[in-house]
């Protein structure tokens, strides 16, 4: 069986072993430059490896030449039969680009990046949120609402049809900077805390600047380390709440944990991802309010009412009750074995380093017998309380350099600050998680004379790294529609 695709192909690369060979001859007939130029396709994701990938990049190659020659050489060599197949046209496509190889280099360039955003609801919603914003900024949110309200107009105008590209553009970097673990954009001003010795309680620093910093100066093609927020720094997981619940009927108490928020990413048959929100009605591990009594009951604590620290409400749910009655504890078991609970001014931050490359910080709770720890972490899956080893923990290195006005070397000790900053060498692949409720751990050590609770074969890595997920294909299209 002889298709008209095989006849045309075969045809199609005596054309182009004829250009090629008669390249400058031809050069006034096909295109308009002298030299070879470059043609480049962006390709959102890593290296493509698809068939799916690679039909789109020649397509656009195509594209590409047809915007530098006029579309008729793209015409007359590129199948188009009634027969043609995904693979007839991108076979035919390549002889194409074949032809013009005297004339042009071509270029895939594999980048990061949201080529489009799809807004959903009418513009009268993204009205109601314009005008909330003032609301909240009489809750003493003057800096944040003032970052906030040239946002929500954009959201206003673009739902209108009158989007702003350059600002878009903006989202999540201020410029074509390579590095995609610093957020300097406008969409991280939609926080107004970020995350800090272990809570979300430090003022966002993008807050301070005018929305058009940190402005688009410098190289595209460098590493960008200005003014911005850390990825793992962001507020990430639910707010959670506990509620006891009294059964007038039944006669009984019970504590129950509610958590809402954004909970999740989903993504679309397109590829496209959108935030999910959801809520957990739940009955916690344990309660703290009642592990708290039993430690008041039972063991040594303390509570500094004098303390100021106190009143600062920053941690989970569990940690915010807890402070609220006990300062210190030591648990005490047989062997003379204890759980010493560290208070506010003594819960020391333990910087750990990440297989990325990043690290995470952890901080110190519970002091443990042997020379462990029990430390709390706020990572990308929500709390995390790992075990950690004091033998391996260090002080930071001094901070060493040469002065920019003398050219001399300085070498100054760390500053000491508060709380106590530390660095450990162990990995965060080696530090095991135990749990992820504070009330669980202490409740399970309490009836169990002091042991850890038994634990799934998880660590502080697994837990904080972010996946590189590979870029889903969009689905294959119909051979007719080409």
């Amino acid at each position: 069986m002889l298709s008209p695709d095989a006849i045309w192909l075969t045809i199609a690369q005596g054309v182009a072993q004829h250009v090629r060979l008669n390249a400058e001859a031809l050069r006034p007939r096909l295109v308009r430059h002298t030299g070879r130029e470059a043609i480049k396709v962006d390709w959102l994701g890593e290296l493509p490896t698809t068939h799916d990938a690679w039909r789109d990049i020649i397509d656009a190659f195509r594209e590409k030449v047809a915007e530098h020659t006029g579309p008729g050489l793209a015409r007359l060599l590129v199948c188009d039969f009634s027969t043609s197949t995904d693979v007839d046209r991108i076979a035919s496509e390549i002889v194409l680009m074949d032809a013009v190889s005297p004339y042009f280099d071509f270029f895939v360039a594999c980048v990061c990046g949201i080529p489009e955003v799809t807004l959903t609801g009418t513009p009268e919603d993204w009205r109601k949120i314009r005008e909330r914003i003032d609301v909240i900024e009489e809750l003493e949110l003057r800096q944040w609402a003032r970052s906030l309200k040239p946002i929500a107009d954009e959201f206003v105008r673009a739902s209108e049809g009158r989007p702003d590209v350059a600002m878009w553009r903006r989202i999540y970097k201020p410029r074509k900077a390579y590095g995609w673990k610093r957020i300097t954009g406008w969409v991280a001003r939609l926080f107004p805390y970020v995350k800090s010795a272990g809570t979300v309680s430090v003022p966002n620093p993008l807050l301070a600047l005018r929305l058009s910093q940190p402005d688009d100066t410098g190289s595209p093609n460098e590493w960008y380390n200005g003014p911005g927020i850390a990825l793992e720094d962001a507020p990430c997981g639910p707010s959670s709440m506990l509620v006891r619940v009294e059964d007038l009927i039944g006669g009984r108490t019970e504590e129950l944990e509610a958590s809402g928020g954004l909970m999740g990413i989903e993504q679309d048959e397109h590829g496209a991802l959108r935030p999910v929100s959801a809520y957990v009605i739940r009955r916690p591990e344990a309660s703290i309010l009642d592990v708290a009594d039993r430690i008041v009951r039972e063991h040594r604590y303390t509570v500094d009412e004098r303390d100021p620290l106190r009143s600062l409400v920053a941690g989970t749910a569990e940690q915010i009750a807890l402070a609220e009655r006990i300062g210190t504890a030591t648990l005490a078991f047989s062997g003379e074995r204890t759980w010493r609970l560290r208070g506010r001014r003594d819960r020391e931050l333990v910087d750990v380093k990440l297989s990325d490359g990043t690290t995470e910080l952890i901080q110190r709770w519970l002091d443990l017998p042997n020379g462990l720890f029990l430390a709390h972490a706020l990572t990308r899956k929500g709390s995390a309380y790992v075990l950690g080893d004091e033998r391996f923990l260090v002080r930071p290195p001094p901070l060493e350099g040469t002065d920019p006005v003398t050219g001399l070397s300085y070498a100054h000790p760390p500053i000491e600050v508060w709380p106590k900053r530390l660095e450990t060498t162990q990995w965060a692949q080696d530090v095991p998680v135990v749990g992820s409720s504070l009330a669980a751990i202490l409740l399970h050590a309490l009836e169990h004379d002091g042991e850890l609770p038994p634990r799934a074969p998880s660590t502080l890595d697994d837990h904080a790294v972010i996946p590189i997920v590979p870029q889903r294909e969009p689905p294959a299209r119909d051979p007719r529609s080409a």
